[in-house]
């Protein structure tokens, strides 16, 4: 398995209340090759809605998070960096 580090040095933090958001979050990583934390996925998609204004916005079954998070992470394969 390959790692994502969350690359932005927010305050980190655990959303549990989002918790079913996070495991989707985690699980659209997974599914792509990389291996994040429930932290780091709560720390991305808070983030993320702050960049629009929101506390937390909404996912849905079909939204790809892997897609719009990616580029807040340093992606490694094989132990080098790819961004």
């Amino acid at each position: 398995m390959e790692k994502a580090i969350f690359m932005p040095e927010p305050e980190v933090f655990l959303r549990e209340e989002y918790i079913d958001d996070i495991n989707h979050i985690v699980n659209d990583f997974l599914k792509n090759g990389y291996e994040i934390s429930a932290v780091d996925a709560s720390s991305a998609w808070s983030y993320y809605s702050d960049s629009y204004a929101a506390g937390w916005l909404m996912i849905y079954d079909k939204t790809d998070t892997f897609d719009i998070l990616k580029d807040l992470f340093i992606l490694e394969k094989n132990n080098s960096r790819i961004y």
